[in-house]
């Protein structure tokens, strides 16, 4: 715990002049009854509450797991299930919190390795015996009768990456895989790959939303999923029009450069157009090219 802390601290402190202001409060969105948005406070989060029980999709890091706290206990519930939608500390840092007591831990199999073993250096391991739901593929919870899908659509933004979809509300909890109105950021040494991302994207476009929870970033439909998902398409069919007309890296580089009025921008230091150009030049490059589809 201690090591969570210190770890929190020192992101929080170094992190405000350089991060969306968002990151550093909570603001609550009620979607529907029993169902409410926790925007900032790290990434954001999704609570279902049904009778006594709930569902809390991404724990947020400290202090901010306080408010999903606060939220439950004037709802006067405990949580049933506490889904992670990957290791990251500013989505998984309160793990070990109160919210936690009680409640199984779903996630992948890789975020739970990380999360048990503390190998990330980012969390804590979860509470010593806690139950733990491997999602290989594709679970469904019940949450008070309520149904919620948990999908591991393979490497994305790491490579445990999960999102869960919630029928009844017609709404789509995805992680750091979208975030609204922000570049995507990868995380490579943890298994995180661009194209992942864009197929995850696709899978997500499948279902059937009115409302989708980002990662980061405002509430967003599936208008803007799909445009999201189209836009880094689009960017990937660049990049490899222009390999197959023999342009090196650096040319690229310099030809994609973000142009004046794209409506996503930079998430502080840690995504980047360019990042993201990056990533697709060498990710193309050793799928021989990626057609562009």
């Amino acid at each position: 715990m201690r090591r969570l802390l210190l770890a929190s601290t020192v992101a929080l402190l170094l992190l405000p002049c350089c991060m969306p202001a968002e990151l550093f409060y909570v603001r609550e969105v009620p979607l529907a009854p029993g169902l409410t948005f926790l925007r900032g406070g790290g990434g954001n989060s999704l609570v279902l509450v049904r009778g006594r029980r709930a569902l809390v999709f991404d724990a947020k890091t400290w202090p901010y797991g306080e408010d999903i706290v606060r939220l439950l206990r004037e709802e006067h519930a405990r949580p049933l299930f506490l889904v992670n939608s990957h290791l990251h500390f500013d989505h998984a840092g309160e793990d070990d919190l109160e919210l936690a007591r009680g409640a199984t831990l779903v996630a992948s199999e890789s975020t739970l390795a990380y999360l048990a073993t503390d190998r990330v250096g980012e969390v804590a391991p979860p509470f010593d015996g806690a139950p733990f739901l491997p999602v290989r593929r594709r679970v469904t919870l019940d949450v008070g009768g309520e149904e919620v899908i948990v999908v591991h659509p393979g490497p994305a933004h790491t490579s445990g990456d999960v999102f869960a979809y919630f029928p009844a509300e017609r709404a789509l909890a995805t992680g750091d895989i979208f975030n609204a109105g922000f570049y995507p950021h990868i995380d490579p040494f943890h298994g995180g790959t661009m194209l992942g991302v864009l197929a995850a994207l696709d899978e997500m476009c499948r279902y059937d939303v009115t409302r989708v929870i980002p990662g980061h970033g405002p509430l967003a439909t599936k208008a803007d999923l799909i445009a999201y998902r189209d836009f880094l398409r689009g960017l990937r069919d660049e990049v490899v029009r222009r390999r197959t007309q023999g342009e090196s890296d650096a040319v690229i580089l310099r030809a994609m450069e973000r142009p004046r009025g794209e409506p996503y921008r930079d998430l502080g230091v840690i995504s980047s157009r360019q990042e993201v150009v990056e990533h697709l030049i060498e990710e193309t490059r050793a799928q021989g090219g990626a057609r562009p589809g």
